[in-house]
């Protein structure tokens, strides 16, 4: 079999309808997987043009919960296809086990799927199969395989198939309009995916019978199974929402998945409501006290009474403007009035319920509730509109709560409240609860809830869906709200005790993970070891949670995925890091006035963008859309200046300076930014701590500023020269940013004397780029690279070979590339042997004055192995087109892959001068003039042997 000679074939797992299964290991990147063999009836029937048709279009879509696949051809004229190995069982496994399933857990597959289902109907495939066997399980997450082989079966008669002992898709999980052939679209896929959600919940599919047939007919004329004949558990709501998914008609459907998926999304807030409203025993003797001071919340609407109003204020679509009005402090100060009891058995609550509401709305977000002696003292009159203006007058509080309490049975109480808005002087939401009278502290979250989403579209705010913050506990909720605040205003080291308080309270408590992953990252890098062992504590906590919370958790478990992968730049690597951006782009385009969604797509991009050919302009329209969604959050700011001062100038980066500078008052690094950009920078302390660190940030926000001032290189050569060091910004990290920034502003001969061995160690881009323009000697040049030639990482050697090709050195040339044949080029694993033997080979070429032979294997070579910054074959490929007269395809190939934003070396001026050099020859002098402009800002203090390379 010719697929052995590529991958080691293990065990049969399993035979289906269309397709064997087989475990397999892949020879050269030494990953297990599964490979997909269809059955040779199947193909004598139907033909293998066609499967290989669908197979093609099932390989171009990428998205966190479809199984993505690596390869696929034909062997022996049978297609085949690539999988990943599957750690977790499929979902047909889990129903075998388990029956019925937990309804969080149903309705979390059924959401993952449905958005998979999403995308791939925008891009107008459905998958005509979906079905519990076709639904992987891994780590909290679902996953669908198999698009494509039931379309590819369509207009084939049923006889022949028949006869091959062939089944076309699945009887169980079959629409109406599917089982008589008819056209389909995705609502066939949204009738499909009702019934495995379905199944999930009661243990059976929704239609059974002993034949094909049979199950087909009652699909199409039986009425639709109700879920609570079998689990009356389930709500009302949800069973609807399942029930008119799977109407016989199509037309009776909802319009599309994505209405499907929030249609389930409102259910299950719904069901969330009914099921914690169950009555529970409570012991009337605890009261108060206990009530008040030790009591944990059992009820997930307190998360969402955090969430929501935090959002008011975060999300005002005034932005800072409306933060600096008087009154913003009031329009987070809520009072709660004392309520109108009417059982003297009740009187207790008249207060009672001030002391719980107070400290249920205290210290959430931003949201500051009035002490309630206060409110009880100041109160007077009666619980009306009057009442409560009159309160809020008195305690300065923007908002304000009132109600009556009274007995609704022998055993329950009735309470309605108002939220009274004293800005707009009128109530903005009036709800009603009815509960057991000795459950107070379930009446008091039922209301909170009930009101924050009656009164939704009439704050004074962006209303914000309502959706679990994955735990029930009050003090875990109020210590993760406390850091949000601080990790909004960048204040990363503070943040981080209130996450890990939250974490202390409730161990399970997904989001808090999540946040000490981003809070370690922008304090230690993006590769920070530590951030990334909580990014896989918050994977496997990811359940129950809201979709948009769920794909963030799961792009940062691909980044932990990507940082344990062995061979930075391997196919693994590559298809971890292209599902993280898919999982991103996916949240940004399900919920686009998210800032962190945006954010967070930016992080991705500004630090990897490289190895996918992204821009910086992609990156700072990330960043945009993260400020424009939400003005108040502070983490957007610093790479959006960063990337404006560089892209556009000062006049458009000060505003965000100004805007961030007004949320953040007290951020002294942007402070400073501010200052060295008006000219008024004052005397500092160096030997202050805090200074130094202000300086050191506002220098990397500074430093790819294009004009004559070079702020960043002074000061790094301050702090660098002064010898200090702390742990935020280290004298190694310092030392490391003062030589990035002296290439970058083309200051060769300082940047040579500044690297030491231990640096020309860590850096050794750094060393090539001076040695290759003649800023290292070329006996020191040689003697450390001599030694790269067999040094254990093999990236050295490639970073060499133009250095070698120069010098017209075959001899190590030669020796290099048989080094990388010898160590493993045709190995699993082997990505870098490989490249570097090929590389090797085009350097050859050249060296021997073979510009043909160069030219072929330089176009050769794969880009997304070697970032940008280190990738001295790409720029020479470049020149050599340049070179040649291919004009044309050098701007190609420098558009497709430009500098990446989170690298900064003297590879990006080089870049703007080969970018410059390809438009003159083209038909954008205009271009070529500024970029040249650009270029000479950039050097205007550096070394007077550049400026012959500018003007060439």
């Amino acid at each position: 079999m010719v697929l052995a000679d590529r991958y080691r074939i293990g065990a049969v797992l399993g035979f289906g309808g269309t397709a064997v299964v087989l475990h397999a290991t892949d020879r050269r990147e030494g990953r297990e997987v599964a490979i997909k063999l269809l059955r040779p009836e199947l193909i004598a029937s139907v033909g293998s043009e066609r499967f290989v048709r669908e197979i093609l279009t099932a390989a171009k879509l990428q998205h966190p919960h479809i199984l993505p696949l690596f390869e696929h051809g034909l062997v022996d004229n049978l297609p085949y296809y690539v999988m990943p190995l599957s750690d977790g069982p499929s979902l047909r496994g889990r129903l075998k086990a388990e029956g019925q399933l937990p309804l969080e857990d149903a309705l979390r597959i059924a959401r993952q799927i449905g958005l998979a289902l999403s995308y791939a109907h925008d891009r107008h495939v459905v998958h005509r199969d979906v079905k519990p066997e076709n639904i992987l399980l891994s780590s909290g997450a679902a996953a669908l395989c198999d698009f494509g082989l039931v379309k590819a079966l369509d207009g084939v008669p049923e006889e022949r198939l028949t006869a091959s002992g062939l089944a076309v898709g699945t009887a169980h999980y079959m629409s109406p309009e599917q089982g008589l052939a008819a056209p389909v679209d995705g609502r066939t896929d949204q009738y499909a995916l009702a019934c495995v959600l379905f199944e999930m919940l009661t243990g059976d599919p929704p239609f059974t019978g002993r034949t094909a047939q049979s199950i087909l007919a009652r699909h199409r004329v039986d009425e639709r199974p109700s879920i609570r004949t079998v689990r009356d558990s389930v709500s009302m709501e949800l069973d609807a929402v399942v029930q008119r998914a799977m109407a016989r008609s199509a037309a009776d459907r909802y319009a599309n998945i994505d209405d499907f998926v929030k249609a389930l999304d409102s259910a299950m807030t719904s069901d969330t409501l009914r099921v914690a409203r169950q009555p529970a025993s409570f012991a009337p003797a605890t009261a108060v006290r206990a009530t008040l001071s030790t009591r944990r919340h059992t009820m997930i609407g307190v998360a969402i009474v955090g969430a929501t109003l935090a959002a008011w204020v975060f999300l005002d679509p005034g932005g800072i403007e409306a933060l600096r009005r008087p009154d913003s402090a009031a329009r987070t100060r809520i009072v709660i009035a004392p309520f109108d009891v009417y059982d003297p058995q009740d009187s207790v609550w008249k207060n009672g319920f001030v002391d719980i509401l107070t400290r249920n709305f205290d210290g959430a977000g931003p949201l500051q509730a009035v002490p309630a002696t206060i409110a009880i003292k100041r109160f007077l009159g009666r619980a009306d509109q009057p009442s409560a203006a009159d309160l809020a007058r008195k305690t300065g509080a923007g908002l304000v709560v009132y109600g009556q309490l009274v007995q609704s049975g022998a055993d329950s109480s009735r309470i309605s409240a108002r939220l009274f808005d004293a800005f707009a002087d009128r109530v903005i939401a009036e709800v009603e609860v009815v509960e057991a009278r000795d459950r107070p502290d379930r009446m008091a979250d039922s209301l909170t809830v009930r009101l924050l989403r009656v009164a939704g579209p009439a704050l004074p705010f962006t209303a914000v869906s309502m959706a679990s913050l994955g735990t029930s506990s009050l003090p875990a909720i109020k210590a993760f709200l406390q850091g949000e605040q601080l990790y909004r205003q960048n204040d990363f080291s503070g943040a981080r005790g209130f996450f890990e308080r939250a974490i202390a309270e409730d161990s399970g408590f997904a989001l808090s993970y999540r946040r000490v992953r981003w809070v370690l990252r922008a304090l230690g890098g993006e590769s920070d070891p530590a951030s990334f062992r909580f990014a896989r504590l918050a994977g496997e906590r990811n359940l129950g949670l809201a979709p948009r919370d769920s794909l963030l958790i799961l792009a940062d478990s691909l980044g932990a995925g990507m940082h344990a992968t062995a061979g930075v730049g391997s196919v693994r690597w590559i298809g971890l890091l292209r599902r993280r951006l898919a999982t991103l782009e996916e949240v940004s385009r399900l919920y686009p006035s998210d800032a962190e969604s945006w954010y967070e797509l930016a992080e991705v991009r500004y630090h990897f963008g490289d190895r996918l050919g992204m821009a910086s302009g992609s990156i700072l329209d990330a960043l945009r859309k993260s400020v424009a969604a939400d003005s108040t959050f502070g983490p957007a700011y610093s790479h959006a200046i960063e990337l404006l001062l560089a892209d556009d100038g000062v006049a458009a980066a000060r505003p965000y300076v100004a805007a961030y500078r007004a949320l953040n008052p007290t951020d002294s690094a942007m402070l400073l930014v501010q200052q060295l950009l008006d000219g008024k920078a004052p005397p500092y302390d160096l030997d202050n701590p805090s200074t130094r660190r202000a300086r050191a940030s506002a220098a990397y926000t500074l430093r790819r500023l294009a004009d004559p001032t070079e702020h960043s290189v002074r000061i790094f050569r301050e702090l660098v020269d002064a010898g200090h060091g702390d742990e935020r910004f280290s004298e190694t990290a310092m030392r490391t940013w003062l030589v990035s920034s002296l290439l970058y502003r083309g200051h060769l001969a300082e940047a040579a004397a500044r690297i030491d061995a231990a640096t020309v160690r860590r850096l050794p881009e750094y060393f090539i780029q001076l040695a290759r323009l003649g800023a290292v000697s070329e006996d020191s040049a040689r003697r450390v690279l001599n030694g790269w030639r067999q040094d254990p990482d093999p990236v050295r050697a490639i970073m060499a070979l133009p250095w070698w090709s120069d010098h017209r050195d075959t001899t190590a040339l030669v020796a290099v590339r048989r080094r990388f044949e010898r160590g493993g080029a045709s190995q699993p694993g082997g990505a870098w042997e490989r490249y570097g033997s090929e590389a090797a080979g085009a350097f050859l070429a050249l060296a021997r004055g073979d510009t043909a032979t160069a030219l072929r294997g330089f176009s050769a070579l794969p880009d997304s192995l070697v970032p940008s910054w280190c990738s001295s074959a790409r720029v020479t490929h470049i020149a050599l087109l340049l070179a040649t007269g291919d004009a044309s395809g050098a701007a190609r190939s420098l558009d497709q892959r430009p500098p990446v934003a989170g690298a900064l070396t003297i590879a990006e001026p080089l870049w703007m001068i080969q970018r410059a050099r390809a438009a003159e020859r083209t038909t954008d002098a205009d271009y070529g003039r500024s970029l040249r402009r650009t270029v000479g800002l950039v050097w205007s203090g550096g070394d007077s042997t550049l400026r012959a390379l500018l003007a060439r």
